[in-house]
């Protein structure tokens, strides 16, 4: 943790004049890994659709949306079979199939980071800010995808909360990553994706930054400090000095 450690939400400096001043500076920056990094709901769209369509009616990004965002496939199945005129045998089969897809999809060559996102995270370590990465990706999947997105070598922090109920971050899991990388969450940005995962980092006491994809985009993100379509140059500097404040 360097000079400081959290201690009952607070960060307790050292004694030394060095300390205080890195105390002072420091600054975290909290990112999920999958939805943002990466375009996560877009390709478990994509496996979905191509594990379940056939003749019948397809599965739609409409269905996608109003079934699936912030659930893992066990959940979402049931209502996306019924809601797309589906049968098909054992849900637990199918879910594992569309896990291993999604699994699959990350490992692939056409997996690259967000190039908005990356220049974010190297002006944030330009600037000493502390890089954590949150996943609900089972350990070993996030682990090769940060290694695949040259995140690992960034020296971000990843910390996976993966679960059985959800795919959507909590406050809790925010609050997780801000210790492991050794700051109050007063002192953290969380940037994400959707209105579920920015309302957690909001409700852990962290600034909000919000970039939604094509599926979240409609969602309601009140309470976010920034909001942005897309991390171009010009919001990646505002996404920035965000996490500076």
């Amino acid at each position: 943790m360097m000079a400081d450690e959290i201690i009952e939400g607070e960060v307790k400096a050292d004694d030394s004049a060095e300390g205080a001043e890195k105390s002072k500076r420091a600054f975290g920056l909290l990112f999920e890994l999958e939805n943002l990094a990466a375009e996560g709901r877009k390709i478990a769209f994509n496996v979905l659709r191509g594990l379940i369509s056939d003749d019948s009616k397809d599965v739609t990004k409409e269905v996608f949306v109003q079934h699936c965002l912030g659930l893992p496939p066990l959940q979402y199945l049931p209502n996306v079979m019924a809601s797309s005129g589906k049968k098909r045998g054992s849900t637990d089969k199918l879910a594992a199939e569309i896990a291993e897809g999604i699994a699959f999809s990350f490992g692939d060559g056409q997996v690259t980071l967000n190039k908005g996102l990356a220049t974010v995270l190297e002006e944030a370590k330009k600037e000493g800010v502390v890089l954590g990465c949150l996943s609900m990706l089972d350990q070993e999947v996030a682990e090769r995808l940060m290694d695949k997105l040259g995140l690992a070598t960034m020296g971000a922090k990843l910390l996976v909360s993966s679960c059985d109920e959800r795919s959507c971050p909590t406050a809790d899991a925010w609050l997780k990553l801000a210790k492991e990388i050794g700051l109050p969450p007063v002192r953290c940005t969380a940037l994400s994706s959707s209105a579920a995962s920015s309302r957690a980092a909001i409700a852990a006491g962290m600034r909000s930054g919000v970039v939604p994809d094509e599926f979240t985009s409609f969602e309601d993100f009140g309470g976010a400090d920034l909001v942005v379509d897309e991390l171009n140059p010009e919001s990646a500097d505002s996404m920035l000095a965000l996490a500076l404040q």
